[in-house]
């Protein structure tokens, strides 16, 4: 920044590089205006260089703060001698350096072919150089051209001049269209210019762009460490056969005629110039060939056109190209459109993904994926906007969002909760869907998650990828089972559920899980193994494969079980589950009878208990609540003897006692109770037969289960209720040895075991019947009178009921007049009150009054002495009439309570006995009423 003050004290601000300062203050020298500031300045300016910069206000593109007619008087006095001297460097100027003054151009004698380099040091294209070149090599001085585009290169801190392509043909003479795609490098001194034609690509017979002129030429990433890159779109080419043509196609646009060899190209390359040297560009001695690398342009681009204007925009990256000529239908056209093409996005081409989320992912566990990127250039492209999907059918389509990590790297991540096989696609590019493309650049291990970058080349491209995603880690939780078995079957019976492991995700397993079925016999009230000593039952498990797992069991032993479903050690599948084993058809071969047979008793009731079981043995699994009377039809017949062998008839053809009273009930254990006390359970298949004989002697007791006699007797006289019943071992042994007629010469025969023994049988196979002996404890009645009451008595007991009732109301009518001694009366049907002696309201009542109250146990001597006071008698008697009421309302709230018992099924009686104990102050009254009570029995 140079500051320059005037006559006019006016201060003027100028932007320029040093080398153009120095420049700039040579012509300033000579007005008298500036010779100040020019002196201060001179003193801290370095030395000079080619002219890049000058403007007259800051380089940010602001209006300068000066005013044109401001400077209007210093433009004419003191830059009025400004001018910049060009100078030429001439071939025909002998660069000898005895001629220091003059400027002349030379080139060097170079070979263009696989070895290149330069012949010694040979200058030639001079006058000083008039040597030709020896064979195999060719003067590097440029032929005479007009077309060609010129760019600025600083190579090394030097700044040097390329030539690209151009035209060598006359226009104005006419003949073959002659175009050139050379690139040549002039490198200045002061005083001389060499001439190089830098090797290429194209020296090599490798890819390169076709011969051109008016193409749009520019350097690019010139500065600091690289050299860059020249950068060539478009221009004007020759279309004819062979690339052969027989006029310019630049002679038709001017002359605005149709042209026929004219090619118009819309391609764009790059010359690398990294491998550039001083060393090549001062003497010619070129050891590499620079490689020129077509440009793939994704999506749109613009039309082929020569003479556009292009520039680059380092702030973003951006080239722009603007206008230019093009060539359709026949005529050329003059465009006008800006173009941009944005240098350092990613390239499809050059961007890969590696690492072991492409193809292989866990539901529920994140997995990453690595991308690389590089631009059109080849350079580490950062910024890039990707687009990853993963789909698959039937399941929602999942998006990653690729963080950057610098020099052109990218690492996404993302958390699959669907397994299956799915499609990951990843695509580049800017704008939407349509300006983007699936990435083609090929990773040679990405299992790896190394970048190994290669092109594509004539691989497949494995982009989209094919994604496996496995299902987790299988969670208990969320598997199930499914089945009628699972809570339900039958002892004996081959059952059958299935099972589907999945994870956390609800996706299948493949397989392979641990899974454990575990059945355990439980009590559901309790919460707790029926039998903790018992081993549990166990399944066989068939692993499909595909997440479902087939289970099969059979368990013998009818019960309510603890369903346990396990995988890898982790309860559930909808478990536990209570698995109720039904008890299979009753087999009325294995069921027993137990009870006092050595005990029988006329007049007295006894039992006998009956234990149906299934083939298993198993008790009949019958809920009371379900069925009361139970399943099966339980007979018992008293037979005086029996017939031969005849099972489908009564005692086999025998006599049977009608004379007994027989009732069958299902649930009952010998304790009365309808569970065991001792596990809680219910009493599964069991029937208590209540039977009262009525006459004494040897009889035949027989157990019919459905059509069958139970075959096995087991006699538990004397033994307590928790010894008296068999075991299913003991009941078993019985029953196989009938079945193999070890007894079958016992008939008839009683085998009575003692009090202290545990059961036994004592009754076997088919015929082999057993008698008992029914022990007389009364005399029988006559058979006469037995008849003639059992016809009259109820007769007899409806009049007796009548005259009785007549009593009663007597007896209610006769209390409310006087007060009667105390004494026990029997009491009415409908009586609502204890015989007590009546409270008169006659309050003239004297003392024989207390005198009956003393006799009858109410009063003692000084009690009559005491309510016999005059002034006592009214307190007396009104005591006594509300002891009445409340003793009235007492019991005929007790009666009606009486009334709305159930009646106990075992008392077959109209019969009942009601027992009031009443209140009084020094002694109680009981009095006992036999009443009948319309044949509703209770007790109260």
């Amino acid at each position: 920044r140079m500051e320059l003050q005037g006559d006019a004290s006016v201060l003027v601000q100028l932007e320029a590089e040093e080398d153009i300062a120095i420049c700039l203050l040579d012509t300033w020298r000579g007005p008298a205006a500036w010779l100040a500031s020019v002196a201060a300045l001179e003193q801290s300016l370095g030395r000079s260089s080619w002219l890049h910069n000058a403007t007259w206000s800051p380089v940010n593109g602001e209006a300068s703060e000066l005013e044109r007619e401001t400077l209007e008087g210093y433009i004419s006095q003191g830059l009025s001698s400004l001018g910049l001297n060009a100078y030429q460097f001439d071939r025909n100027v002998s660069c000898e350096r005895s001629n220091m003054s003059a400027r002349c151009l030379r080139g060097v004698c170079q070979r263009r072919n696989e070895s290149g380099g330069r012949w010694g040091s040979i200058y030639c294209g001079n006058v000083s150089s008039s040597s030709a070149c020896p064979d195999g090599y060719v003067c590097s001085l440029p032929r005479p051209r007009h077309g060609h585009q010129s760019v600025v290169l600083s190579l090394e801190g030097k700044e040097l001049l390329l030539v690209f392509g151009g035209e060598a043909s006359l226009l104005a003479g006419g003949g073959e269209w002659v175009l050139t795609n050379s690139v040549t490098s002039v490198h200045f001194s002061y005083n001389d210019a060499t001439s190089v034609d830098l090797l290429t690509s194209c020296d090599l017979g490798s890819s390169c762009p076709q011969p051109r002129r008016d193409a749009s030429v520019l350097v690019m990433d010139n500065g600091g460490a690289g050299n860059g890159r020249l950068l060539v779109f478009g221009g004007l080419g020759c279309g004819g056969a062979g690339g052969s043509c027989s006029q310019s196609g630049l002679l038709d646009f001017l002359a605005g005629r149709p042209s026929a060899g004219a090619q118009l190209l819309d391609d764009l390359w790059y010359l690398d110039l990294q491998e550039l040297s001083q060393d090549c560009v001062m003497t010619g001695d070129c050891q590499t060939f620079l490689p020129w690398t077509k440009v793939d342009v994704a999506g749109s681009k613009p039309s082929a056109r020569f003479a556009g204007a292009v520039t680059i925009d380092v702030s973003d990256n951006e080239l722009y190209l603007f206008g230019g000529v093009s060539y359709e239908s026949g005529s050329f056209t003059e465009l006008n459109d800006l173009n941009e093409f944005p240098l350092a996005d990613p390239f499809y081409k050059f961007c890969s993904a590696t690492g072991q989320g492409l193809t292989r992912a866990v539901a529920g566990v994140t997995s990453k994926i690595y991308l690389q990127c590089q631009d059109s250039f080849r350079r580490p492209a950062d910024g890039a906007r990707f687009r990853i999907e993963l789909v698959s059918a039937g399941s929602p389509s999942l998006s990653i969002s690729p963080v950057g990590l610098g020099q052109g790297m990218y690492e996404g991540s993302y958390t699959p909760v669907n397994s299956g096989s799915f499609l990951l696609s990843i695509f580049v590019g800017r704008g939407g869907a349509e300006h983007q493309s699936l990435i083609e650049g090929y990773d040679a291990n990405p299992s790896n998650s190394l970048h190994e970058f290669q092109l594509l080349a004539n691989r497949t491209n494995p982009n989209p990828f094919s994604l496996l995603v496995a299902a987790g880690t299988t969670d208990a939780l969320v598997s199930t089972s499914s089945g009628s078995f699972l809570t339900l079957t039958t002892a004996g019976v081959a059952s059958s559920f299935m099972l589907t492991a999945k994870d956390k995700h609800g996706n299948l397993s493949p397989g392979g899980d641990i899974v454990s079925v575990i059945m355990t016999l439980w009590d559901p009230a309790r919460q707790t193994a029926l039998e903790p000593d018992l081993k549990p039952e166990t399944a066989a498990i068939s692993d499909n494969s595909d997440g479902s797992y087939h289970v099969a069991y059979r368990i013998t032993r009818a019960g309510a079980y603890r369903l346990s479903l396990s995988v890898n050690g982790q309860e559930g599948m909808g478990s536990p589950l209570l698995l109720e084993v039904a008890s299979s058809p009753a087999d009325p071969l294995r069921s027993y009878v137990f009870g006092d047979f050595s005990n029988i008793r006329t007049g007295v009731s006894s039992s006998l208990f009956v234990q149906t079981r299934d083939a298993l043995g198993n008790p009949l699994r019958v809920d009371r609540a379900l069925a009361p009377a139970g399943s099966e039809n339980i007979t018992f017949e008293f037979c005086t003897s029996v017939g031969l062998q005849d099972e489908s008839v009564t005692c086999e053809g025998g006599s049977v006692d009608l004379n007994v009273g027989i009732s069958v009930e299902y649930g009952i254990s010998p304790d009365g109770y309808s569970s065991n006390r001792s596990t809680g359970m219910p009493n599964y298949g069991l029937y208590r037969i209540t039977y009262f004989p009525f006459n004494d002697g040897l009889v035949y007791p027989q157990v019919r289960h459905g059509p069958v006699y139970v075959k096995c007797m087991f006699d538990t006289s004397g033994l307590s209720v928790d010894r008296m019943i068999p075991s299913p071992q003991e009941a078993d042994d019985c029953i196989a040895r009938i079945l193999a007629n070890e007894t079958a010469k016992a008939r008839r025969k009683s085998l009575l075991v003692a009090a202290h023994a545990p059961p036994r049988r004592i009754s076997s196979y088919h015929h082999d019947y057993f008698n008992v002996q029914v022990q007389a404890t009364f005399t029988s009645p006559d058979t006469h009178k037995l008849r003639f009451w059992l016809t009259w008595g109820p007769v007899l007991c409806g009049l007796l009921g009548f005259l009785l009732q007549l009593a009663y109301s007597l007896c209610v009518w006769k209390s409310r007049r006087d007060i009667a001694p105390v004494r026990t009366i029997p009491m009415s049907r409908r009586s609502s009150a204890v015989s007590q002696p009546h409270v008169q309201e006659d309050k003239g009542a004297d003392s024989s009054f207390l005198q009956q109250l003393k006799a009858g146990g109410f009063l003692d001597e000084a009690e009559v002495g005491e309510c016999s006071d005059e002034g006592k008698k009214e307190e007396t008697l009104a005591i006594m009439k509300k002891f009445e009421m409340a003793q009235n309302e007492m019991i005929s709230s007790l009666k009606r309570v009486a009334r709305k018992q159930p009646s106990p099924s075992s008392l077959n009686t109209s019969s009942a006995q009601s027992v009031f104990i009443l209140w009084q102050p020094k002694r109680s009254s009981v009095e006992v009423e036999e009443e009948n009570l319309e044949d509703r029995t209770f007790y109260s």
